[in-house]
């Protein structure tokens, strides 16, 4: 399974707070699950590996036998201004308050131009993307001096510190920021007069291995007599996943037409974006669409977009360890493919208080459709209708095409492979429902059937299952694996049964979604996706708005 969307921001302690005393040098900031309860639970909203930020030991000389009381803060109150409502509780950190910091390595595009990003030099060519720190002013004598560096290596490799050059200053320009490496000294005229900082992040976690995400930032002034020590600000930097529920900016698809048809039906105006560098088909696959988000001032947030390479090869590490709260995991061993949008998907919602909800694959109310148009005398039509070509199809026959509702329902093996995907299906929705506060009767039930390939080419997959186990792909094109966008659901168009001149499957999944506020527009992507155990949302990805605040 490939990704699930994702975001960076500034994450911190998870299990209760630390509370700095006279021999504390540092805490450690543990990363957070990247979902809040009014924007999560995307399709799977894994976390990945949070940045954090500590602020550690400042010491101080003594003037003239005093021990003045030293203080560097940072926007822990998430208003976008450092001042000294930041003051309080600087050493605690939580999901809604604590300082965040972006990283600001966004690539420009191919691996030739990898290295070159907004934070690949000394120079701050996005002030508006550093997060704030500040030095509070202190009375140090005249031979006082100041260094501020990050440890350790790797995280000093990583990130980035910047100090404002005087107050009369532009913040908002880049000439107005000075790069501090660990040999800056800063003298004693800028610690009397207190020192604007600010602080980013060359790139997000990516290899555990290499670095774990955190940061120590040590502010040292060194003067005649003793020192002193002060807690400080916590700033972390975290990925977050995009929630399906919000707005497409545009929607990135990589199947062209009816799908564009789709895209207008939905009120979008952006043209589609066409992958046009690959010949491979699937987009939900190879790139995943992330941004990181930190609260500015009088406005809405700031925002960075991440795109998440392919996890093919068995790349994990960007899935992370968080610790706030563990991910949820999802049974999707029993399917063929193993992801979790062939049987579960998530939709706006009114209702639950969350602003969305669960939609979840329900073989039952597909049978009972089944067994209804058998009981009205109509058994004797074709259970799939598509009525074009499979030739070349790699999976569907002409005999499977012409299957009628009545033989369909008289073959055994059809319900026992049901029975045991719902059996699956359920104990799912048991884990999610387990870890979201919504009702089973606010969970959308999506008709769906599933089937046992029988194909040559995967015989080295299909012989290892155990008996009375399978490995399950869908039946017909599955509309649960489609795109939401807002209130508008792009399904693929599944095929049913014909009766009257009406798709009875076509109509019910009209009403399914109708419940949830959405109205469905359908692609035709059986040969072009179905056929090789795909659907709409397999082909296609989403650039969602990053406007949530996600701390609050």
């Amino acid at each position: 399974m490939i990704f699930l969307t994702v975001i960076a921001t500034i994450y911190g302690l998870n299990t209760g707070c630390r509370v700095w005393n006279d021999t504390t040098s540092g805490v450690f900031l543990h990363e957070l699950f990247d979902y809040s309860p009014k924007q999560t639970y995307l399709e799977m909203y894994l976390s990945a590996k949070a940045v954090a930020i500590i602020l550690v030991t400042l010491q101080f000389g003594a003037v003239h036998g005093q021990q003045p009381k030293p203080m560097i803060l940072a926007d822990t109150n998430r208003d976008g201004i450092v001042d000294d409502s930041d003051a309080t509780d600087r050493a605690f950190w939580n999901p809604s308050c604590g300082a965040i910091f972006l990283p600001n390595g966004n690539p420009l595009s191919n691996h030739e131009l990898a290295s070159c990003h907004n934070a690949s030099g000394h120079l701050l060519l996005e002030p508006s993307l550093v997060a704030p720190l500040k030095a509070i002013p202190l009375e140090v004598s005249d031979d006082a001096i100041a260094h501020t560096y990050a440890t350790p290596d790797a995280a000093s490799e990583r990130v980035r510190l910047f100090y404002l050059n005087d107050s009369s200053a532009n913040p908002a320009e880049t000439a107005s920021w000075s790069f501090v490496d660990p040999e800056f000294t800063f003298n004693a005229s800028h610690v009397q007069a207190g020192i604007t900082l600010g602080i980013d992040g060359r790139e997000f976690v990516k290899d555990l291995t290499k670095w774990d995400g955190k940061v120590r930032v040590h502010f040292d002034v060194q003067a005649q007599g003793g020192s002193s020590s002060d807690p400080s600000p916590s700033p972390t930097c975290q990925r977050l996943c995009q929630y399906c529920g919000k707005e497409s900016d545009p929607v990135q698809l990589d199947f062209l037409s009816r799908l564009d048809e789709a895209r207008k039906a939905a009120g979008i105006k952006e043209p589609l974006y066409l992958f046009n560098q690959s010949d491979d088909i699937w987009a939900q696959d190879f790139v995943e669409p992330a941004y990181a988000s930190m609260p500015v001032p009088n406005g809405q947030p700031i925002s960075l977009r991440i795109m998440l390479r392919s996890a093919h090869g068995s790349h994990d590490c960007l899935v992370g360890r968080p610790r706030a709260s563990e991910p949820s995991f999802l049974e999707s061993g029993w399917l063929l493919i193993g992801h979790v949008d062939e049987f579960v998907q998530f939709l706006p919602s009114n209702e639950t208080g969350l602003g969305f909800t669960i939609g979840i694959a329900d073989t039952t109310s597909a049978l009972d459709l089944l067994r209804n148009t058998s009981a009205a005398a109509h058994g004797g039509v074709r259970a799939i209708s598509f009525n074009g070509s499979v030739e070349g199809s790699f999976s569907i026959t002409k005999e499977e095409l012409a299957m009628t509702v009545d033989e369909l329902l008289a073959n055994e093996t059809f319900h026992e492979v049901n029975a045991y995907a719902q059996r699956h299906i359920d104990a799912n929705l048991g884990i999610l429902l387990a870890e979201m506060p919504i009702l089973r009767d606010h969970v959308v039930r999506i008709p769906s059937l599933f089937k046992a390939p029988k194909v040559s080419s995967l015989s080295s997959l299909t012989e290892t299952v155990m008996e009375g186990e399978y490995l399950l792909v869908s039946f017909s094109p599955a509309a649960i694996n489609g795109v939401v966008l807002g209130n508008y659901y792009v399904s693929p168009k599944t095929w049913g049964r014909v009766v009257e001149g009406r798709d009875i499957l076509e109509f019910a999944l009209r009403e399914v979604y109708a419940k949830a506020g959405m109205e469905v527009g359908f692609v035709d992507d059986f040969m072009s996706h179905h056929h090789t155990f795909g659907e709409v949302h397999c082909g296609s990805n989403t650039f969602r708005e990053t406007d949530a605040a996600w701390w609050e």
